[in-house]
């Protein structure tokens, strides 16, 4: 088995005494406009539920599940759905380049356990699925879709740049369209247990990311590794 190093050279990971892997340090790297990034800190993990078809009411509506309010306007998601996300955030050591990636999938609430704080999944094997991924292009949106989003700024980099629609908000926004990852790919190329529940996941990736005027960024070469624990989603270990 072999594992990245920051200079891009691949190196033999020395072998466990069990003989099994039982750690990988998180990491992600890529390139834009011919510059790579390599960012291998994990500042930040976490889960969240956010509703789902988002639209305006003019009124409240008891028991809806709010997402906004805006524009003078109450903007519910469908009642018995839910969007279910895990993040993680990477940096670069050296500081100042920022990675945030969500896997977002859409759930029947039925579907879902609940802990009376969030609702979650059973187990995450839907979520990192081997295989190409769709991408959530309208997330903190109206949420009609599901599948990766992606932020990334760098230190070099005046704003920050997403592979969803930009825009300040549901009102507030780019005119781009729902195709705009149409020519971009994410492939989830390994799914492996580690121990117990924790299970490596690697992905590679090219994406197209926008800044707020909706110019275009195009990561080339992604590749992408964390390490989660599959079948206990209320456990804090990501």
């Amino acid at each position: 088995m072999l594992v990245k190093k920051n200079n891009n050279e691949a190196a033999p990971l020395p072998d466990p005494v069990d003989k099994k892997i039982t750690y990988y340090r998180d990491s992600v790297s890529f390139t834009i406009n011919e510059k790579q990034y390599i960012l291998d800190n994990k500042f930040s993990n976490g889960r969240g539920n956010l509703p789902i078809n988002i639209k305006p009411s003019p009124t409240v509506i008891k028991g809806g599940k709010l997402a906004y309010e805006t524009g003078g306007y109450y903007w519910y998601g469908a009642k018995d759905s839910t969007l279910y996300t895990v993040i993680r955030g990477l940096s670069s050591s050296q500081g100042g380049d920022y990675f945030k990636i969500l896997f977002t999938k859409k759930f029947k609430d039925s579907q879902l356990l609940n802990n009376n704080v969030m609702l979650a999944p059973q187990d995450y094997y839907d979520i990192f699925k081997l295989g190409k991924q769709t991408f959530a292009v309208d997330l903190e949106k109206e949420n009609t879709t599901e599948g990766i989003s992606i932020d990334f700024r760098g230190n070099d980099m005046k704003d920050g740049l997403t592979t969803n629609i930009p825009g300040f908000s549901i009102l507030i926004r780019s005119g781009l369209k729902k195709d705009i990852q149409n020519n971009s790919n994410f492939e989830i190329t390994k799914v492996e247990k580690l121990k117990d529940n924790l299970y490596l996941i690697e992905a590679k990736f090219e994406v197209n990311l926008f800044d707020i005027n909706e110019k275009l960024y195009r990561i080339k070469g992604g590749f992408l590794r964390i390490s989660t624990n599959m079948t206990s989603p209320f456990n804090m270990y990501f």
